[in-house]
């Protein structure tokens, strides 16, 4: 049923959220540094604040704490939190401060990542997919995009260059509904279109712009927004920032399995602004180096050799290029570096 197309090429793109940071986007720690002021209810400024102290600005850690604080609503809860000048206060942990706390900070992570700028998509990406179309030339049917980014980056780049690049995302227009539909068929049935770059995008942990229609079960695209207002009929496809992220459900699932056995055939797996700290990706690439001797990581990000070194990978078999993507003084240089790595495999 997975289209050998897709399955059968010599390299893989995965976008983390440091590939999102030179369109604007802000990075973990700021945009939990950006969530403090946006909240005027005391008792979950206090939360937060309290959250950060023992978990640090890191957005996932928040979450977690959240969602099991949310999971033990059948207990009253509150907890006395220590402060650095040995004085504690009481903080509220009751679900009508961990609920709200928890949707404000869904709310403004669509609100974040719901626009990006054409121009800055332009600049980053036209030189990068033309280094790799270039360099792996008619080796290449189509580049599979892998992210687990919400915004719609890839999306833009495409429609800016429609004559250039086709992209297939897992959506057609139903004629029928007049709507754009998710369905997995889409993938399988892929056929690159003769004179194009296609790019067959996979986004791992959904989309701003995603929404299930609770009574169809249907995916289709919406104005980015978030679903509270309307969630008995509506409900968006993220899976947000968590510890805990097991993608079993659809889109997510069909997305996870053309990641895992495309690495099982691919010789690169060209990874940028990614520190693999989602279990799933990890788990699948691990699996799949295992399987295909010949599938290397190149890992493209200032802080990838510290990333590098914690992952359990064979480190013969992973590249470090410490540098910034989209950083106009050394573009030359990190698309060198993507050249060289694509060239060693």
């Amino acid at each position: 049923m997975l289209n050998e197309k897709i399955l059968n090429t010599p390299v893989i793109l995965f976008l983390g959220a440091g590939a999102s940071i030179p369109l604007g986007k802000p990075g973990m720690d700021t945009f939990v540094d950006n969530l403090k002021p946006s909240i005027v209810n005391q008792e979950e400024s206090q939360l937060l604040t309290a959250l950060i102290q023992f978990r640090g600005k890191d957005l996932e850690l928040i979450l977690g704490e959240l969602d099991t604080l949310i999971g033990l609503s059948y207990a009253d809860i509150s907890a006395m939190v220590r402060q650095g000048n040995n004085t504690s206060h009481r903080v509220n942990l009751e679900p009508s401060v961990t609920e709200p706390l928890r949707d404000h900070i869904k709310h403004k992570i669509i609100q974040e990542y719901r626009n990006i700028p054409d121009e800055s998509v332009q600049t980053l990406y036209e030189p990068l997919f033309d280094r790799i179309f270039e360099q792996y030339g008619e080796r290449i049917h189509c580049l599979p995009v892998f992210t687990t980014n919400y915004d719609r980056a890839i999306e833009r780049f495409c429609s800016k260059n429609y004559e250039t690049y086709e992209l297939t995302d897992g959506f057609n227009y139903n004629v029928i509904l007049r709507e754009d539909t998710w369905n997995q068929e889409i993938f399988h049935s892929f056929h690159p279109v003769a004179g194009k770059r296609n790019i067959v995008l996979f986004k791992l942990h959904g989309s701003v712009d995603w929404v299930r229609d609770k009574t169809t079960d249907r995916i289709r695209r919406a104005p980015p927004m978030f679903d509270k207002l309307e969630e008995d009929a509506f409900q968006n496809v993220l899976i947000y920032p968590a510890t805990a992220k097991i993608a079993t459900a659809e889109p997510y699932f069909t997305a996870y399995t053309y990641y895992a056995r495309c690495c099982d055939r691919a010789t690169l797996c060209l990874t940028i602004g990614y520190s693999f700290r989602d279990y799933d990706a990890l788990s699948r690439l691990r699996s799949s180096m295992l399987l295909n001797e010949k599938l290397k990581l190149a890992l493209l990000s200032p802080s990838s050799n510290k990333i590098l070194e914690k992952l359990p990978l064979p480190q013969n078999r992973v590249k470090a290029l410490p540098f910034r993507f989209g950083d106009p003084t050394g573009s030359n240089d990190y698309l060198t570096a993507i050249q060289l790595a694509a060239i060693t495999t």
